[in-house]
């Protein structure tokens, strides 16, 4: 027999899907139509995002910081990943470097016990931007394999959402984050392992069982990436990033294995051979 409890429980369960699935409504096609489109409204897109992350990375690490370091930060990210957009590598790499020195320097002066955050912030958001721009630029496969990366975390989410409340069972990381279970893993796996294969079928990448068996492992890196950020909250006391997304929680909370499978795929798309995905 159901305790009392149950009922509120299971209701607000059911409320918290419910915005999940009305977010994920929303969302899809506004991202879907700004991967399309490309060009200078996806490396917009991409910059306010990084810069929401930043905001977001500074709220959870340094509460009472100087405002003006997250200024500092801000022009960085959006320097590099404007740099990156107009196929200026170099400089962007260049850029990078003398803004993190930059960055050490002035938090030395201003809020020195804050300096790794500092520094550790910007890296984390532009592994996301400059992985996601340089993919989408690349000539005639940019947007397939954007396409296939979005598809892979997207459905490795969903699979383990599903799988894990469905099934339970064994956590998979109980001191870090309590609610990931093995059986969401696996099913996150299988889902990723779906999609890339119908991802590649439809831009006729090949081989389909290759891929598939790629975005599986994608999906296993992506959820590292997850326990990752469960880590910095736990250390900080925090239990959502944010509240910007209904049911979601914030950027960060949405972005935390796409910051850790883009650089996997721009750096195999930058090594690859050529003419292959």
């Amino acid at each position: 027999m159901n305790s009392a409890s149950d009922g509120p429980a299971k209701t607000g369960q059911a409320s918290n899907l419910m915005k999940r699935v009305l977010s994920a409504l929303v969302l899809i096609p506004v991202a879907l139509g700004v991967i399309y489109l490309g060009g200078f409204a996806f490396v917009v897109a991409i910059i306010i995002l990084a810069l929401l992350m930043m905001y977001e990375w500074n709220s959870i690490c340094m509460r009472d910081a100087v405002r003006g370091i997250f200024a500092c930060q801000a022009i960085l990210i959006a320097a590099v990943s404007i740099l990156i957009g107009t196929y200026d590598i170099y400089m962007a790499f260049m850029v990078m470097i003398l803004g993190i020195v930059a960055l050490a320097v002035i938090t030395l002066l201003l809020a020195r016990r804050y300096i790794l955050w500092v520094i550790c912030g910007p890296v984390y958001a532009l592994f996301f931007a400059a992985s996601l721009i340089w993919v989408r630029q690349q000539p005639e496969i940019g947007l397939g394999a954007i396409c296939w990366l979005m598809a892979t975390v997207w459905c490795t989410d969903t699979g383990a959402y599903f799988a894990g409340k469905t099934i339970g069972g064994p956590k998979l990381a109980p001191r870090i984050s309590p609610k990931k279970t093995w059986a969401g893993l696996i099913g996150g796996m299988a889902c990723a392992a779906v999609a890339s294969y119908c991802v590649s079928a439809f831009f006729d990448y090949h081989p389909l069982w290759l891929l598939a068996l790629a975005g599986a492992c994608m999906a296993v890196w992506g959820q590292i990436g997850d326990i990752t950020e469960s880590a910095l909250k736990r250390r900080f006391n925090v239990k959502d990033s944010g509240a910007l997304i209904p049911g979601h929680g914030g950027i960060l909370d949405r972005v935390d294995a796409i910051v850790f499978v883009a650089p996997v795929v721009a750096a195999y798309l930058a090594l690859r051979p050529i003419g292959d995905f």
